[in-house]
């Protein structure tokens, strides 16, 4: 990353006027390698997908929505023309196989044709859920979700992901001739699974927090400890609307994103780029909540899960901001250590029982790749890291030298006579 009620939307899909068969290769099933830009029960990944997608939870491997088109030439473009080969709705891919040689296929088996050519495109996870949404295919505009709803659970975070188009493919472009698993003959950097390769970009932004002291503060006689209890993220975006955004040509090319949308250009520019349309809709968002609040110290540490959230503008009416809660205390040599804002931390009311801060993040300095930025929204596919230090107050002190001494005059010193 640079990070269901299903209502089906009415996309434009040419339907075909006449019956076409297409001839089966018979015993070698379709099976697909995977790889992230950076109908059995669902056991749900959660987190940011990593780049061989290989994130599982348990044994349970990631499973994704496939999409195959067959067309009969090299010269046809399966954007707009061409006969899905798969169920118009996808289906849905699993993981087989282990080691060097896994891949994954979909869960009831489908085969190569004998003759034309098979393009293909992917969804991922399969299923939104705990997100929910109105997903949609065209193989002229690519994915679509409406009515999406991101999930406010900070640890149940899911990583929604799109595919490029893996255009005109056939049984032959791949090694061995016969069974599975089958490869390319000389494989791409990078993919790690036996199979078609498919390569997923994130459709959604990733924000984490970090923080530190400004210096160590332990290390004299008097001792001053930062403990955090609770990070929460304010007034953020949660509903909306995604647009994968293809145009019909056969090159993996995108159309322009319209005004007020957010994109996945560092620029937020809108030209060429999948995009999403926030609604209204805020909440708030618990990053870290901890009944043993979490020590800071001069070495920068994460606190909190890593939020997969939908990209959005930062400020929409409110700010979205950053609210924590901590507590300070110190310790004088052998005493006993005093904290504040109350005696006895780690209760339940945050109100009262530790500081507060809120940080409006729209305009916050930073830096993409190297150079500097203003952070204005939350953009496709980017990696947000905060960085929050804590300060002392240090003693200082302002001399004055008052520079009139009092003049003592004359003090008088009697020699005695010389003889």
């Amino acid at each position: 990353m640079k990070k269901i009620t299903i209502i089906f939307v009415c996309l434009a899909l040419a339907s075909c006027t006449k019956d076409v068969k297409i001839p089966s290769g018979g015993d070698v099933p379709v099976g697909f390698t995977p790889i992230t830009d950076n109908i059995t029960t669902k056991a749900v990944c959660y987190g940011a997908q990593n780049g061989t997608y290989t994130l599982k939870n348990s044994g349970n491997y990631e499973k994704f929505t496939a999409y195959a088109k067959y067309t009969g030439t090299l010269a046809d473009n399966p954007q707009i023309s061409g006969t899905d080969f798969f169920p118009e709705e996808g289906v849905e891919c699993s993981h087989f196989g282990s080691g060097a040689s896994d891949y994954w296929a979909p869960t009831t088996a489908k085969y190569w044709p004998v003759g034309g050519y098979l393009t293909f495109h992917a969804l991922s996870p399969s299923s939104l859920s705990p997100y929910s949404g109105n997903v949609s295919h065209s193989w002229s505009s690519g994915i679509t979700i409406t009515e999406f709803t991101a999930g406010t659970n900070r640890n149940q975070q899911v990583d929604l992901m799109y595919s490029d188009f893996e255009f005109k493919k056939k049984r032959s472009d791949y090694s061995p001739e016969t069974g599975m698993p089958y490869d390319e003959a000389s494989e791409a950097a990078g993919y790690s699974h036996k199979g078609v390769n498919l390569t997923f970009h994130h459709a959604l932004t990733s924000v984490q927090f970090k923080f530190k002291t400004e210096d160590d503060f332990t290390e004299s006689n008097v001792k001053y400890y930062f403990r955090i209890r609770r990070i929460q993220l304010l007034n953020v975006n949660y509903k909306g609307e995604f647009y994968e955004n293809r145009t019909s040509a056969c090159d993996n090319s995108y159309g322009n994103a319209p005004a007020g949308s957010v994109t996945f250009n560092d620029d937020n520019s809108l030209t060429a780029t999948p995009y999403w349309v926030p609604a209204s809709n805020v909440t708030p968002y618990i990053v870290s909540d901890l009944k043993a609040s979490t020590l800071i110290t001069n070495n920068l540490q994460q606190v909190g899960s890593t939020m997969l959230l939908m990209p959005q503008h930062l400020s929409h009416g409110s700010n979205v901001s950053v609210k924590i809660y901590y507590y300070f205390s110190y310790k004088v040599g052998s005493d006993e250590e005093k904290s504040y804002p109350v005696a006895n931390p780690n209760q339940n009311n945050l109100e009262t029982d530790y500081f507060n801060l809120t940080i409006p993040l729209n305009g916050l300095p930073g830096t993409i790749g190297g150079t500097p930025t203003t952070v204005n929204q939350w953009l496709i596919n980017h990696k947000y890291t905060y960085t929050i230090t804590f300060h002392l107050d240090p003693l200082l002190f302002d001399p004055k030298v008052d520079v009139d001494y009092v003049d003592v005059t004359p003090i008088s010193i009697d020699l005695p006579y010389q003889e």
